[in-house]
Parts: C-alpha cells; structure tokens; sequence
C-alpha cells in the first residue's frame, strides 16, 4: 500500500500519466509484457485493472508479481509501482468502483511506489536532434 502522506501525490501522477505499461515477472529476473492499461487508485492505495483479451487472462495466474510503468510523452516523470497482484472475477468484491462489473479484474497491493523526473526537463529527441545537429557542423 502506498503510504498515506505520499498518496494524493502519487495518485495524482499516475491520473496525470493516464495508462500504464504492465509487466508480470515469470521469475526474479525476467518480466512479460502485459499490456498497456489505464488504472484506478483507490482511496486505500491500491490499483485496479482490468483483464480485457484472452492473452491477458491466460498469461495471468492468482497472484502474481507485477510491475506498472506510468509514464506519457511529454511528462517529465515517471512513477514505477511494484506488487502483488491478485485477480478475481466475481462481484463479492468490497470496493465499490468495482462492485457490479464482470471483467476480470486485479488489484495490486503496492510493495514500492517509486516517482522520477527526467532530467533537465528536455525529452529524448530534442537531445538526439542537438547532437546529430551538432555532428553534422563538425563534419
């Protein structure tokens, strides 16, 4: 769980990110691409996500590791969350966001929240368009 007094900083950097890269670990040192998900910060610190494709559902066990990368063009942040995700499908589920849906669904329960910044606020193209620039004038 995401602790409380980073929480509305956190929660506000993930909305401002808007979807996420998710990886599930197949073992401690190899990660499988889920795929690309808008998730939802509850008022607890925990994130839910959906699994929409047959992929998706069929890669993804119980429980398991996950790592969700926010980041969006742009942004000059990036926030790397990493849990333990749980799936269930039904609707005993408490949180009320998730109450009456039928998708499957994860929660993860954050073990590290862990927010960026880029450094000096230029994003990577301009750099590589002043250093091509650059070695054509030294040319």
């Amino acid at each position: 769980m995401i602790p409380y007094k980073n929480l509305q900083f956190i929660k506000s950097k993930i909305m401002d990110a808007g979807q996420a890269l998710i990886y599930r670990y197949t073992d401690e040192t190899h990660k499988q691409p889920i795929g690309l998900k808008a998730a939802h910060v509850d008022e607890n610190g925990e994130l839910y996500f959906s699994l929409q494709t047959s992929f998706e559902r069929n890669y993804s066990d119980g429980v398991f590791p996950v790592e969700l990368f926010f980041y969006k063009k742009g942004k000059p942040f990036y926030v790397v969350i990493k849990g333990r995700a749980v799936r269930w499908t039904n609707n005993s589920d408490e949180n009320e966001y998730y109450k009456n849906r039928d998708l499957g669904m994860v929660r993860v329960k954050v073990d590290e929240a862990r927010y960026s910044e880029l450094p000096g606020g230029v994003n990577i193209w301009e750099r590589w368009l002043k250093t091509f620039k650059h070695f054509i004038s030294v040319l």
